[in-house]
This record gives C-alpha cells, structure tokens and sequence, in this order.
C-alpha cells in the first residue's frame, strides 16, 4: 500500500478527537473483516462475466475502506501511554497477519505519537 506524501496531513487530521484511538482501532478491524468476508463470498464454482465484475467492485470498496480506516488509525496522534501500548499492540497484530507498512506508512505512524 502506498501513501502520497501530499495526503499524509490529510490522513492525520481525519477523524482525530472525535471518536478516540479505540473506535480508529475498531473500525479499521471492522474494514478488514469486510475484506475477508467478500473473499469468503466468492463462489467457487464458475462465475459469469457479470458476477466477476460485481465481485470485483465489492472487493475493490472494502480495500478502499480498509486503507482509509488504516491511515486514519495510523495517523490518529496519542496523548497518553495507554493509547501508544495499544496502537503498538495493533501494529503488532498487523505485522503478525502479514501486513507490512510502507515507508510513508511508518512515517505517519512515528508522527502520530509525537
């Protein structure tokens, strides 16, 4: 996944003190489970040219969401220890699954929590 660096502020002040690191953290869980489960909705058996591309725009939403929920999470600024220990524990979780950030990625993060 790759950030522009001309969207990284942008991405930093979506979202920041309205809702908490807790629901950033949620609803970025919650946008990669829509991707798992559109995945998991695809028929195994042959598929008309049709449900191909339906398929194909459901799948392309949920990453879009997931990358929007990602960079909101990865942007959302700490103010307390407690909220750096438990971004900390979802990037592990991140990383456990396979994910990897990208350079910009790593950037907002480190921003983040300064």
């Amino acid at each position: 996944m790759t950030v522009t660096r001309s969207g990284l502020d942008n991405h930093r002040l979506e979202g920041t003190h309205k809702n908490g690191l807790g629901n950033a953290i949620r609803h970025h869980k919650s946008a990669r489970l829509k991707i798992d489960k559109t995945i998991d909705a695809f028929p195994l058996e042959v598929v008309s040219e049709r449900e191909m591309k339906s398929f194909d725009r459901r799948l392309e939403k949920a990453a879009e969401d997931e990358e929007r929920a990602r960079l909101a999470f990865l942007g959302y600024p700490v103010v307390s220890l407690a909220e750096v220990r438990a971004k900390a524990d979802h990037v592990r979780l991140l990383l456990s699954e396979g994910d990897e950030l990208d350079k910009i990625e790593l950037e907002l993060l480190l921003l983040s929590m300064m």
